[in-house]
């Protein structure tokens, strides 16, 4: 079974992109793929801004993205710019 990693870049749980990046979870999920998801707003804020690559959530994080046949991110975009996480 092939594995994606949906990377989604949104700050708040409820947004038209975290629907949209669980509409596509749920549509390869049907397509029997393995759907792994990282929500960037969850991982540790000081360890992002430090790059503290030994911190057990961004090790988990790479992994899945490591593990992954396809990558796929979803970010919002604000008044034509991407938001900063």
């Amino acid at each position: 079974m092939s594995q994606v990693t949906i990377i989604t870049g949104s700050p708040s749980k409820q947004s038209r992109s975290a629907a949209l990046s669980e509409y596509i979870a749920a549509h390869l999920q049907d397509e029997k793929y393995e759907v792994k998801t990282v929500h960037v707003r969850d991982l540790p804020a000081e360890d992002l801004v430090y790059a503290n690559f030994s911190s057990p959530a961004i090790q988990e994080a790479q992994k899945k993205v490591a593990d992954a046949d396809a990558v796929i991110i979803v970010s919002p975009i604000y008044k034509a710019s991407y938001t900063g996480i």
